[in-house]
């Protein structure tokens, strides 16, 4: 999508991808106030991604990914459920990543203001992170900022949230976080983390 104001409504139907973690599903590229809502995604590297985008609504779209490995610092990307980059003042809610390894993944410092929330994010046995906060590729270390994200239930990942050193302010509230390693880490110490059911479980 490269226009703004434009409504994407799926109306339920379900768009496949190639496999092997290739590919991305739907793309907003620096639009505003665009919506897309109820549909499926079936085995795309990347369900939805919103670059450069702001006031847009993403809700009730599903994507099911397929489990594979992912060792980012190895080369083996990870399968992404949703990914902003450098984008401000959206909406993700209600949506389903299942089987991904990075399920809502927040870029660049030019991403603030967004809302995420009541959203399920399940991993299958190669779950890394739930939600991840970092730079945007090339672009030095500031991350996201202001953001508040609530009431997601993360599932099965080695880190529930993770925000990098440059992600600040942002409010991490009222998450069920079921976790293999760490409920959260928090490596700038300004993020806000309250009220967050957290339970350890085994891979």
């Amino acid at each position: 999508i490269q226009s703004d104001y434009v409504l994407l409504n799926l109306d339920e139907h379900t768009i496949t991808g190639p496999g092997n973690k290739a590919g991305r599903g739907i793309v907003l590229d620096g639009v505003k106030n665009v919506l897309v809502r109820n549909g499926n995604l079936r085995t795309f590297g990347v369900g939805t991604a919103l670059l450069g985008t702001s006031q847009a609504l993403v809700r009730n779209v599903n994507l099911r990914g397929s489990d594979e490995v992912a060792n980012p610092p190895a080369g083996i990307p990870p399968q992404i459920g949703v990914l902003l980059v450098n984008s401000y003042g959206n909406f993700i809610v209600k949506n389903k990543y299942r089987d991904v390894n990075l399920g809502i993944f927040v870029r660049g410092g030019g991403s603030y203001n967004n809302t995420i929330v009541r959203n399920t994010v399940e991993a299958g046995a190669n779950g890394l992170l739930g939600i991840c906060y970092n730079p945007a590729s090339g672009e030095g270390s500031a991350g996201p900022q202001n953001d508040f994200v609530a009431q997601n239930f993360l599932n099965r990942f080695g880190v529930g949230i993770q925000a990098s050193a440059g992600s600040e302010q942002n409010k991490f509230n009222h998450n069920t976080i079921y976790y293999f390693n760490k409920a959260w880490e928090d490596f700038n110490g300004s993020n806000e983390f309250q009220d967050n059911r957290t339970m350890q479980v085994t891979p």
